[in-house]
C-alpha cells in the first residue's frame, strides 16, 4: 500500500488542525524556567573561551536572554515523536489501519508509532537495524510491535520495509519526512505560544522585556507591525517569543515548528551537533542545497540523519527558519549537566543542543544582541526528548569528567589573573553547577490552560494553575526530589538485576515512557492506609459473566468466603447469563440457592455490551469477576476496592492477573515465573499422592523433568483466535490429556528454554494465544503459592499502605478479568460502540476521558484460559486448582468433586 498521501498543506491552520486530532492521545507538556540558566546566557563568554574558534580575538556576545523550556522528554515515549506518529495513524482511512502500518527506525519514532499503533489496535511492523540499542528494540516490542532486523544503511533498511509493504499491505509512516509527520510535530509549538503569553500575562518579569511587554505589544508602528519588525497576530498577543530553537536531525520537528509559527512574529532557529560532519542542516543552507549523506558518530545520536525532502523546503526557506547554528560535543556535554543538575530534569543529549547554542555559540548570540538590543529576547528552547540510561549518561561524563576538572583548574587560575569583567568560560558553567547558591525557587513552571482536560485557568495564580494542572512529574517542586528519589530505587534495581541480565528487558515497562496519570486527589476521609475496612456508604456487588459451569465450581469457594456475611467485601454477588445451554443454566440455578446474597440476573439478548447496559446500577461499586477465576488471594477485592477510592481518577482498577498478556510479560522479568515443561508420556505414579491425583496442587511434589530429548517446548505463533483447537499431531498440541508440568534442573539457566521466553507485552502476543503459556504461568503460581512468595507479583508504584502497588496502564489495552468500576461510570458511557467491551472499557473510554486504568499488583489473581488457550485443559490444572482451594478456601460442606485418575 506504500505511503499514505492523504496529506493536508503545510501551513498553521493544517497545524491547529493536527493538534485538535491529536489532544486526546498526547500530553500537554510542561513549559519550565530556570532564572540561573537565563542568566548564565546573558553573560558574556571569556575571551579565553573563544581561543581556536572562529571567533578567536572577538568581543565576545553580550545578549541579555530568557529562556523557556518546552519538555518534550515528558510526553508519551519520552519524546516529540509521538505527536507525529499519532497524527499519521489519524489520517489513515479504516482499509489502510487493517493491513497495519511499517516504518524503520532504531529510536524514538520505533517506539512512538509501536505506541500509536498498539492504542489504535492497529498492527505495527517496525525495521530496526541489528545494531539497535537492546534497550530500545525492548521498549518497541513492549508496545507490541513485531520487530523485524535489517542491516544498518539506509538501503538495507528500506528493502525489508518495501518486502513487509510487498507480503501484508502495510502503509509505511516515514520517521520524518512527510507531511503528517511534520504537521503533528508543529503541535508543540501552538501550546508553547499559549503557555509563554499565560505565563508573562501573569508575571510580566519573566520577559526580557519586563512590564513593557504588554505595552510594547500593543504599540504598532504605522505600517502596522511590531517595533521588532514582526507583524502581530492580534491585539491580545501579550507575551509572545522573540526566537524558537530546536534541534536539527531529520529536520521533522523543526519544519513543523516553522510552519506552525509561521507569520507570528517568532523567528525559528535549528542546532545541530558539528561532530562528524553532523551539521548537515548548516553546511547545507551555506552551500544552497541539501546535504544527502551524513555519517557522524555525534553523542547526539537522535542528530545523525540528513536532513529529508520535504523537510528541507521549509527548513531552507529564510522566512520561516532564520537559520542552523552548530555545537561541539563538549558544549553538548556541558548543557546537559546543567538541565541535568540545575533543572533536575532529565534529558538526552540531542535535546540540548539549542541550550547549548544559545549559551555558546557566538554567531547566534550575536543575533540576539544585535536584533534584541537591550531588551534582549524571550527564547523557547526544545528539550526534545528523555530516552537515555543512567549507564549511557555515566560513560558519558566518565570520559568528560576528567577534562572538565583539568579544564576548570586552568579556568580558575585564569579569573585569578585576568577576568575581571564578568565574563564567563564553558568550564565556568561547570564551576556553576556545583555552587551552593541554588534554591528551588530558580526553576518555575508555566502556568497553562491545559486544554486537553479541559482545566480551567479562570481566576487561578500562575503557580497554582501548573500544580493543579501539570502531571506529577511536571510539578517543579517536585521535580528534584522525585528525580533523586528515582536515581535510589533505579540503582538499587539495577543491583538486583545484574546478575539475572534483565535490565535492558526491562527498562520499557519502567513507564511506559508513558507519562504518570494526573495527581489524585487525597484519600476521602477515614481512607485509613494502614487499616482498611469495608466501607458501609454503597454496595460493593460481585459481577459474574457466567457460561462455565467445570471452573465456576471453584469460584463458587472464592466467592463465598469475600462476602459480607463472612468477613469480607461483597455484599451481593450477581450471575449474569451469558450463555444459551439449557444445562449451564440449570446448574446455576441451583448455585444461586446456595447463598441469600447470590442473584441470577437474565438479560432481553446475549453478549457483553448488553451485561453492561442492563445488569449495573448507577449507585454501585462492581467487581467485574470472569467465572474462569481460579485464584484471588485473600486481599484482592478489598485491595482493588481501596485503590478504586484512593484514586478516584482512575476510570477502573485491574487485579494483578495470572495469564494476561500485559501482566505476565511482567512477572516474567520480575521473577515470579518459574521453569516448568511438560512430561511427554503418562506417570508411573498413584493416582492419589501428593504429586498426582484430588489432593494434589503442591508444586514440591513433583519429579523433577528428566525427559528425552530437546529441553523445550514449541508456541503456538499462528493460532487463529476462533477458539479453534490444535491438531494432536502438531508439536505444540498437549502430549496427551491430564498431563502435568514438571519443574527444570538448573532453574535460572533453563528457563530460556520454556514458553515463557516468548513473552511481548503486547495484548495480542503469544501469552494471548499459547496454552503453553498458560500452562506455566499457572504452576508458577502454584509454586509461589506454596512457598508462601505472592510477593513476587508486587511491582509498581509503592504505597503507603501494604494494600497496594500501582501500574499505570497509560491508556493501552488490559484484560478487564477481574476489575473496580463504577455502576455510574459504566452507564454514562453505555452502550458501548462496539462488541469488544475490554477495549471500551480499558482503551476507547479511558482515553476520551482522560482518566486511566490502573493494575493494583497487590491484588493477585488467576484466570484460568482464554478462548485461544482452550488446550490448557488437557492439562491436570484444573484438578489442582480444585485440590488447593478444597483444602485452602471452601469450606468442609462446600467441597469440589475431583474425578479420580488412573
Amino acid at each position: 500500500m506504500g505511503v499514505n498521501t492523504d496529506s493536508p498543506i503545510l501551513d498553521r491552520a493544517s497545524v491547529q488542525a493536527a493538534q485538535k486530532r491529536i489532544q486526546q492521545y498526547v500530553y500537554y507538556t510542561p513549559l519550565l524556567t530556570s532564572k540561573t540558566l537565563s542568566d548564565l546566557a546573558s553573560t558574556p563568554q571569556s575571551t579565553k573561551a573563544l581561543i581556536g574558534t572562529v571567533d578567536e580575538g572577538k568581543t565576545p556576545a553580550r545578549p541579555r536572554i530568557r529562556l523557556f523550556f518546552k519538555c518534550e522528554n515528558y510526553q508519551r515515549v519520552g519524546a516529540f515523536k509521538s505527536r507525529g506518529a499519532f497524527h499519521a495513524l489519524s489520517r489513515f482511512s479504516v482499509e489502510q489501519l487493517s493491513k497495519g502500518v511499517v516504518t524503520h527506525s532504531s529510536g524514538n519514532h520505533a517506539q512512538a508509532l509501536a505506541l500509536a499503533a498498539r492504542t489504535h489496535g492497529v498492527k505495527a511492523y517496525i525495521v530496526m537495524p541489528t545494531i539497535s540499542t537492546p534497550s530500545k528494540i525492548a521498549a518497541t516490542k513492549g508496545y507490541g510491535a513485531e520487530v523485524i532486523f535489517s542491516g544498518s544503511t539506509s538501503q538495507e533498511r528500506e528493502a525489508v520495509v518495501e518486502d513487509v509493504i510487498k507480503r501484508t499491505g502495510a502503509t509505511l509512516v516515514p520517521p520524518y519526512d512527510h507531511p503528517n509527520i511534520i504537521l503533528g510535530q508543529g503541535t508543540m509549538a501552538l501550546e508553547i505560544e499559549e503557555q509563554v503569553q499565560e505565563m508573562i500575562k501573569s508575571d510580566t518579569s519573566l520577559s526580557t522585556h519586563g512590564k513593557s511587554t504588554l505595552k510594547q505589544n500593543h504599540q504598532l508602528a504605522t505600517n502596522g507591525t511590531f517595533q521588532n519588525g514582526s507583524v502581530p497576530i492580534n491585539e491580545s498577543h501579550a507575551g509572545h517569543l522573540d526566537a524558537v530553537i530546536a534541534p536539527l536531525g531529520g529536520g521533522g520537528m523543526l519544519a513543523g515548528i516553522a510552519t506552525a509559527l509561521n507569520g507570528t512574529g517568532t523567528r525559528v532557529f535549528g542546532a545541530e551537533p558539528s561532530f562528524e560532519g553532523a551539521d548537515d542542516g548548516r553546511r547545507g543552507l551555506a552551500a544552497s542545497q541539501r546535504i544527502t549523506m551524513v555519517k557522524t558518530l555525534t553523542i547526539a545520536d537522535g542528530l545523525r540523519t540528513p536532513v529529508g525532502e520535504i523537510n528541507w523546503t521549509v527548513i531552507s526557506d529564510k522566512s520561516k527558519v532564520k537559520g542552523v547554528f552548530a555545537v561541539g560535543e563538549e558544549q553538548i556535554l556541558s548543557a546537559m549537566r546543567l538541565v541535568i543538575e540545575r533543572m533536575k530534569v532529565f534529558v538526552e543529549p540531542s535535546a540540548v543542543v539549542g541550550l547549548a547554542v544559545c549559551l555558546y555559540d557566538e554567531g547566534f548570540r550575536r543575533i540576539v544582541e544585535s536584533e534584541g538590543g537591550e531588551e534582549g529576547w524571550d527564547i523557547g528552547v526544545i528539550l526534545s526528548g528523555g530516552n537515555t540510561t543512567l549507564e549511557a549518561i555515566s560513560r558519558l561524563f566518565a570520559t568528560d569528567s576528567r577534562k572538565g576538572e583539568r579544564a576548570e583548574a586552568k579556568s580558575l587560575n585564569r579569573r585569578a589573573m585576568s577576568d575581571e569583567d564578568g565574563s564567563r568560560s564553558s568550564t565556568e558553567s561547570q564551576r556553576l553547577l556545583h555552587s551552593s547558591s541554588f534554591a528551588i525557587d530558580d526553576l518555575e513552571a508555566a502556568g497553562q490552560r491545559n486544554k486537553y482536560t479541559n482545566g480551567s485557568a479562570n481566576g487561578q495564580s500562575r503557580w497554582k494553575k501548573s500544580l493543579k494542572q501539570s502531571p506529577p512529574w511536571a510539578r517543579p517542586r517536585f521535580i528534584w526530589i522525585a528525580l533523586a528519589v528515582a536515581a535510589v530505587l533505579i540503582l538499587g534495581s539495577l543491583m538486583i538485576l545484574q546478575k539475572s541480565n534483565i535490565v535492558e528487558q526491562l527498562r520499557p515497562s519502567l513507564e511506559d515512557y508513558d507519562v504518570p496519570p494526573p495527581p489524585s486527589p487525597p484519600p476521602p476521609p477515614g481512607l485509613d492506609v494502614d487499616k482498611f475496612e469495608k466501607p458501609v456508604d454503597f454496595k460493593i456487588i460481585g459481577l459474574i459473566f457466567f457460561g462455565r459451569p467445570p471452573v465456576v465450581a471453584i469460584l463458587d469457594c472464592y466467592l463465598k468466603k469475600n462476602l459480607v456475611t463472612n468477613g469480607g467485601f461483597l455484599d451481593e454477588v450477581h450471575f449474569v447469563v451469558n450463555t444459551d445451554k439449557k444445562d449451564d443454566i440449570k446448574y446455576l440455578d441451583g448455585l444461586v440457592k446456595t447463598s441469600d446474597l447470590y442473584k441470577k440476573i437474565e438479560l432481553p439478548e446475549l453478549g457483553y455490551n448488553s451485561v453492561w447496559q442492563h445488569a449495573v446500577e448507577p449507585e454501585h461499586m462492581y467487581i467485574k469477576i470472569d467465572d474462569d477465576m481460579v485464584f484471588f488471594d485473600d486481599e484482592a477485592v478489598a485491595n482493588v476496592v481501596y485503590t478504586k477510592l484512593k484514586h478516584p481518577h482512575a476510570f477502573n482498577v485491574v487485579a494483578n492477573l495470572v495469564n494476561s498478556p500485559e501482566t505476565g510479560w511482567l512477572h516474567y522479568h520480575f521473577g515470579a515465573i518459574h521453569s516448568y515443561l511438560p512430561e511427554t508420556s503418562p506417570p508411573v505414579v498413584k493416582p492419589d499422592g501428593a504429586a498426582l491425583g484430588p489432593k494434589a496442587w503442591r508444586a514440591s511434589a513433583l519429579p523433577v523433568w528428566n525427559e528425552t530429548g530437546e529441553m523445550s517446548f514449541p508456541v503456538t505463533m499462528d493460532k487463529s483466535d476462533d477458539g479453534s483447537v490444535l491438531e494432536a499431531d502438531r508439536p505444540e498440541a498437549p502430549p496427551f490429556k491430564g498431563h502435568r508440568w514438571l519443574p527444570l534442573p538448573e532453574p535460572e539457566k533453563n528457563i530460556y528454554n520454556t514458553p515463557i521466553s516468548k513473552s511481548e507485552y503486547n495484548p495480542y502476543s503469544p501469552d494471548w494465544k499459547s496454552w503453553a503459556l498458560a500452562a506455566q504461568v499457572h504452576y508458577s503460581l502454584l509454586e509461589n503459592i506454596e512457598k508462601n512468595q505472592l510477593r513476587l507479583y508486587h511491582y509498581g508504584t509503592s504505597s503507603p499502605s501494604s494494600h497496594e502497588g500501582l501500574w499505570d496502564m497509560a491508556f493501552g489495552r488490559m484484560n478487564i478479568n477481574f476489575m473496580a468500576i463504577w455502576g455510574k461510570d459504566v452507564l454514562d458511557n453505555a452502550p458501548f460502540e462496539g462488541p469488544d467491551d475490554e477495549h471500551e472499557l480499558s482503551v476507547n473510554i479511558p482515553i476520551k476521558l482522560n482518566r486511566p486504568v490502573l493494575v493494583n499488583t497487590h491484588a493477585v489473581a488467576a484466570h484460568f484460559s482464554f478462548r485461544t488457550q482452550h488446550e490448557v485443559y488437557e492439562t491436570d490444572l484444573l484438578d489442582r486448582y480444585r485440590a488447593y482451594a478444597n483444602e485452602m478456601v471452601c469450606t468442609k460442606d462446600n467441597q469440589i468433586p475431583i474425578p479420580k485418575q488412573g
